[in-house]
C-alpha cells in the first residue's frame, strides 16, 4: 500500500515538473549560465518553483518530497485500511463460523450415535437356532434339568424335567430295578422311628407293594392286625424284608388274593392271619418263619407250597399237590 501512494506522488512530481518546464518553455526564457543560476537560489524560498532547477542538482526538491508523502500516507491509509480491515474481518468470520460450526456438529452427532449404540446392546438378547442342552437326567423318582442355550453360549432359561416314573414288570422297574410301592396306604408309629401297616387307606392298587419306609421316613416292620381284612379287590401282596411280623386277621376273607410274596424277615405269622382267602392257591413261606398261628390258613385252597417243616402242619391238606 505504502509503496502505489509513493509512485503515485512521484508520478505527481514529475507531471509537475513537466508542466513547469512547458510554462517556462513558453516564455521565452532561455536557459544559460546566469539565468539557471538565478532561479536556483530563489526556488529555495518558493516551493512550488524548485523541482524546475536543470543544473542536475536535484537533492533539495527529492528530500522534501519525499518528506511530506510518507509523513501523511503512512499515517492515514496505514491506521484505516489496517485496523478497519483486521477488526471486522477477524473477529466476525473468526467466532462466528468458530462457535456454530463447532458447537453444533459435534454436539448432535456425537450425543446421539453414543446413546443409541449403548442402549441397544441393553435390550434383552434374542435369537435363531435355540437349543436345549440337558444339565442332568431325570430318573424314576427324581427331577432332572436342562437349559435353553443360545448360539453365543449365553444361558436363557434353566427349566427342571419331570422324574420318569417307575416302569413295573412283574411288580419290578425295568429301569431301576425298584419294587413297585403302593401309595395311599395308612401307618402307625410306633414311636421308636418304626411304623406297622394299619389299613389300606385310599390306595386303590390290587397288586399291592408294601414300602420299606412310610412317607413320613419310619421303618416299616409289621402287618397290623386285621389291616387288609376283607379287602375283596386284593389279588397280591408283597411284603418287604424289613417286615418282621404278620398280625392276627391281616388279610383275611380277601376273597380275590391269589399271590402272597412274604419278606425273608418275617419270622411269625398270626392267628387267622390269611383265613378264608379262597382264591389264594399257591403260598410261599421263607425259612425265617418260626411261628404261624392257629388257623392260619384255614379255607385256603392251597395247591402248590414252599414252606418250612414248622409250617407243615398249619397247610391244609384238602388241595394240596405239590409241598
Amino acid at each position: 500500500m505504502k509503496n502505489t501512494i509513493f509512485k503515485i506522488l512521484a508520478l505527481i512530481l514529475v507531471l509537475s515538473m513537466s508542466f513547469s518546464v512547458l510554462a517556462a518553455c513558453d516564455s521565452g526564457e532561455k536557459t544559460t549560465e546566469k539565468t539557471t543560476t538565478a532561479p536556483t537560489e530563489k526556488p529555495n524560498d518558493d516551493p512550488t518553483e524548485k523541482p524546475t532547477v536543470g543544473d542536475g542538482t536535484p537533492t533539495e526538491p527529492t528530500e522534501k518530497p519525499t518528506e511530506k508523502p510518507t509523513e501523511k500516507p503512512s499515517e492515514q491509509p496505514s491506521e484505516k485500511p489496517s485496523e478497519k480491515p483486521s477488526e471486522t474481518p477477524s473477529e466476525k468470520p473468526s467466532e462466528k463460523p468458530s462457535e456454530k460450526p463447532s458447537e453444533q456438529p459435534s454436539e448432535k452427532p456425537s450425543e446421539k450415535p453414543s446413546e443409541t449404540p449403548s442402549e441397544k446392546p441393553s435390550e434383552p438378547h434374542v435369537c435363531e437356532g435355540n437349543k436345549w442342552v440337558v444339565v442332568k437326567d431325570a430318573t424314576c423318582t427324581e427331577k432332572g434339568e436342562k437349559k435353553l442355550v443360545c448360539e453365543c453360549g449365553n444361558t436363557i432359561e434353566t427349566v427342571q424335567t419331570d422324574a420318569l416314573g417307575h416302569t413295573y414288570v412283574n411288580n419290578v422297574c425295568s429301569v431301576c430295578d425298584h419294587p413297585k410301592i403302593s401309595e395311599g396306604l395308612e401307618f402307625t408309629s410306633n414311636g421308636d422311628g418304626t411304623c406297622y401297616v394299619s389299613g389300606i387307606g385310599d390306595c386303590t392298587d390290587t397288586d399291592i407293594v408294601i414300602p420299606l419306609t412310610s412317607p413320613e421316613g419310619w421303618t416299616v416292620t409289621s402287618i397290623g392286625d386285621y389291616a387288609f381284612r376283607d379287602c375283596d379287590s386284593l389279588a397280591s401282596i408283597e411284603i418287604p424284608d424289613s417286615v418282621t411280623s404278620i398280625g392276627d386277621d391281616a388279610f383275611s376273607g380277601c376273597s380275590s388274593l391269589t399271590s402272597v410274596v412274604i419278606g425273608d424277615s418275617v419270622t411269625s405269622i398270626g392267628d387267622y392271619a390269611f383265613r378264608n382267602c379262597s382264591s389264594l392257591t399257591n403260598i410261599v413261606i421263607p425259612d425265617s418263619v418260626t411261628s404261624i398261628g392257629s388257623s392260619a390258613f384255614d379255607g385256603c385252597p392251597i395247591e402248590h407250597a414252599t414252606i418250612p417243616t414248622i409250617a407243615i402242619s398249619n397247610i391244609p391238606e384238602g388241595n394240596l399237590k405239590t409241598v
